[in-house]
């Protein structure tokens, strides 16, 4: 399952952004957050999530899947989420 930081990475690389700073600018938050989400403190709120992902073209739901297995605490829940991410990522890339 990818991660905070695979996501930010996947952007850097899809639009040539050369540091945590300048992704930062591009996507019009402090850089602190971004060391926030790379540390593991936080993940990506939903209205986040969807922004990545119309950035790197793809389905918002597997993002928010994705932050939800990581933030949940309930087994139950998370066994969902992980679910979930898992069956977007097979649809779309196979």
């Amino acid at each position: 399952m990818k991660t905070v930081d695979n996501y930010l990475d996947l952007l850097k690389k899809k639009y040539e952004i050369k540091s945590d700073y300048a992704l930062a600018k591009f996507l019009g938050i402090s850089k602190q957050r971004i060391t926030t989400y790379r540390r593991g403190r936080a993940s990506f709120n939903t209205e986040f999530c969807i922004i990545v992902a119309k950035f790197l073209g793809i389905e918002p739901m597997e993002i928010i899947a994705a932050m939800y297995a990581v933030r949940e605490k309930d087994k139950l829940a998370k066994s969902f989420w992980e679910d979930t991410y898992y069956k977007i990522a097979m649809v779309s890339y196979g």
